[in-house]
């Protein structure tokens, strides 16, 4: 967020796929880099209309922390927002924006279950269809990061190094931030959706030291 411009893709990533716990400890360190103003402060000056109200919704770190959803109040959400969305003209911007900021991962799970149902689409298509820009790429990336993470980090992976140049801060943050948790995942999503080896990509695109650890990072097996 500093200086001109805003990279609104990174606040998409770090803020659509952390958990409370995360979010409340970068809250606090943001706090001691800029001691004037908050988190919450920045992404009210940096940003704007639906995608402004998601984000803060999410910082305030409200979300559910409910590991075994309430099926019946999932599938009324699911309603609620197929009501708020497919079956009307426009779309209700606070009902997504409300079901999505707070409900658990489990519970979000379920309700996208619960939507495949309801709806000839799936949630993700509804969304793709409701939305547009910055706030559509949030939403998908809160729902893709919960349903299917592995997936999500192989193809910020992929994007971090095709094309010319390297985008190194996000190349790290996705292998760093998943090194203990589903790197043998992620490596065989991204076998799966690009035909090649991600080890090798990430080391035919990095080079010296920094190249030497990121493969290492890489190659963890975990699970």
């Amino acid at each position: 967020m500093k200086g001109l411009g805003t990279d609104e893709d990174v606040l998409i990533e770090i803020i659509c796929t952390r958990s409370n716990e995360k979010l409340k400890e970068i809250n606090e360190e943001f706090s001691k880099i800029s001691p004037k103003n908050s988190l919450e402060k920045w992404i009210e000056s940096e940003t704007s209309g639906s995608f402004r109200k998601l984000l803060i919704s999410l910082i305030q770190c409200k979300r559910s922390e409910n590991s075994i959803p309430d099926e019946n109040r999932c599938k009324q959400l699911a309603q609620d927002l197929y009501q708020a969305g497919e079956n009307k003209i426009g779309t209700n911007e606070d009902i997504f924006n409300k079901i999505f900021a707070v409900s658990s991962p489990p519970e979000i799970y379920s309700i996208n279950e619960h939507y495949s149902n309801i709806s000839k689409y799936t949630l993700k298509k509804a969304i793709e269809k409701e939305y547009s820009r910055d706030v559509k790429e949030a939403f998908l990336t809160i729902l893709d990061g919960i349903l299917n993470p592995s997936e999500y980090y192989a193809k910020r992976i992929n994007k971090a190094i095709k094309g010319i140049g390297t985008s190194d801060r996000m190349l790290i943050r996705a292998l760093v931030s998943r090194e203990e948790i589903d790197m043998r995942e992620i490596r065989e999503c991204y076998k799966n959706l690009y035909g090649k080896d991600m080890v090798d990509d990430i080391k035919g695109d990095t080079s010296g030291d920094y190249g030497k650890i990121l493969v290492a990072i890489a190659n963890t097996n975990c699970r």
